[in-house]
């Protein structure tokens, strides 16, 4: 996994977390070239982190209701860059919680 493709599945991500309902599954077509499972296991990598900037930039609320922004150099320091295996998966190096 390189810092490229990542940087691809980051983008996409912002794009969906941006894009009107109702919209995401045309945007995943158009970007079918990073539907896989590393853009998966960066999805979960996002989640945590606007997980987490919600608990603690609103911790009164249970849940949120606008889409957030992730913040891409703080998901690349939870990566691991080297390679891994050639499955192409992305490694998650740290934990949250």
């Amino acid at each position: 996994m390189d810092e490229q493709r990542i940087q691809g599945y980051l983008n996409l991500i912002q794009t969906l977390l941006n894009c009107p309902n109702g919209k995401e599954v045309e945007i995943l077509h158009r970007h079918s070239n990073l539907v896989d499972e590393g853009l998966v296991r960066v999805m979960e990598l996002v989640a945590e982190d606007i997980e987490l900037q919600h608990r603690i930039f609103a911790p009164e609320s249970a849940t949120f209701s606008n889409r957030s922004t992730p913040c891409p150099s703080l998901l690349l320091g939870r990566l691991d860059l080297s390679g891994g295996d050639e499955s192409g998966e992305v490694e998650r190096v740290k934990s949250v919680d």
